[in-house]
């Protein structure tokens, strides 16, 4: 046999000959590791679990948001579809979620840390976020108090929904302003249309004929109506949206078709038909505009939640951290191992050299 190879007879019958010290040595190793868990602090891990968004209004601001990320491939290659869902875990992520949560529990005196970074940095180390094949989101917080995990993995939902909230009555508050001033001026422009109408019956002592409004001025001012109405919603999006987005990406879409549509449409040909039909779009516009100022005031004042809870965190009953077992399984590995090598050095340096 080559003198190089690994020879197995020796350590065999060591551990025949002193194997009761090699497992006395481990027991004592294991039972020393084990006792100092006792010494070592007690973290507990209190988990709560949130339904996905639904694709609602109130998720509305959200998922233009979902739908671009969703474009983004991935470094390998492969297109990763990102859902409302993992929209909520970046959130929950970041400095504006988890900053209130850290100032609310002063967690800086609770890790022993100097400045707001490291306390940032020891808490994101204790947070774990997870998302389910089925949409849900669990999120789990370690502490060494059992109350204090639950209280710090609730504050992380309440932030969140927070957030969710003032997003969405902050963007509701922005259109508002914007549907304020264009209802103003559409206003403006309906009195003056009808102005001018009235003033033209008057000056040529004549009264506008049905069958223009039938014939004529029916379809083409369903048409510029729907035109300026998409017009004022690209508007209302281009204030919070860019324009790479895809919701904005199709509105301009939709409104190239329509005015493609338009220039095949009649035309009027009469001064009268002319004002009749301005006085009509400015009425269908005034209608549209007012419509969406309500439903932008009704958002700006919405204080109903945004997140729902399927199971709220509790304190946990039994910690996770430290695992006795497992420290008493590496205490004896490393006892043994450790009597091993020394029983090796010292039969190394007692035989006699040639």
């Amino acid at each position: 046999m080559n003198g190089d190879a690994f020879d197995l007879e020796p350590w065999l019958q060591r551990f025949a000959r002193r194997g009761r010290v090699y497992l006395l040595h481990m027991l004592l190793g294991g039972a020393l590791l084990t006792g100092a868990t006792y010494l070592m602090p007690s973290w507990y891990r209190a988990t709560a679990v949130l339904l996905p968004p639904e694709e609602n209004d109130d998720m509305a601001m959200s998922l233009p948001i979902a739908r671009l990320l969703s474009r983004v491939p991935t470094f390998t290659g492969v297109t990763r579809y990102y859902t409302p869902s993992d929209l909520y875990k970046a959130i929950l992520q970041s400095r504006t979620v988890q900053e209130p949560v850290i100032d609310e529990f002063k967690l800086g005196g609770v890790y022993r840390t100097k400045t707001a970074e490291k306390t940032l940095k020891v808490f994101r180390r204790h947070t774990r976020f997870a998302l389910a094949p089925d949409g849900t989101i669990s999120l789990s917080v370690e502490d060494r108090s059992p109350r204090r995990a639950a209280d710090l993995t609730n504050a992380l939902v309440r932030e969140l929904d927070r957030f969710n909230i003032e997003k969405r009555n902050f963007q509701a508050r922005r259109s508002r302003v914007f549907l304020d001033r264009r209802v103003a001026d559409t206003d403006s422009l309906l009195r003056k249309g009808e102005a001018d109408l009235r003033a033209y019956q008057e000056r040529r002592h004549i009264v506008a004929p049905p069958q223009i409004e039938t014939a004529n001025l029916g379809p083409v001012a369903d048409v510029l109506a729907r035109r300026m109405a998409l017009e004022v919603r690209l508007q209302v999006l281009r204030s919070y949206l860019n324009e790479d987005n895809e919701e904005v990406r199709q509105l301009r879409m939709e409104l190239e078709k329509l005015k493609g549509q338009i220039g095949s449409l009649p035309q009027i040909e009469t001064e009268l038909g002319r004002l009749m039909r301005d006085v009509r779009v400015f009425q269908q516009v005034y209608l549209l505009l007012t419509s969406q100022l309500e439903d932008a005031r009704f958002r700006e004042a919405m204080d109903t939640p945004t997140v729902t809870v399927l199971d709220p965190a509790l304190p946990p009953e039994r910690k996770v951290r430290p695992v006795r077992w497992l420290w008493g399984i590496a205490g004896a590995l490393v006892a043994g191992l450790t009597s091993l090598l020394w029983d090796e050095r010292s039969g190394a340096s007692s035989r006699p050299r040639s």
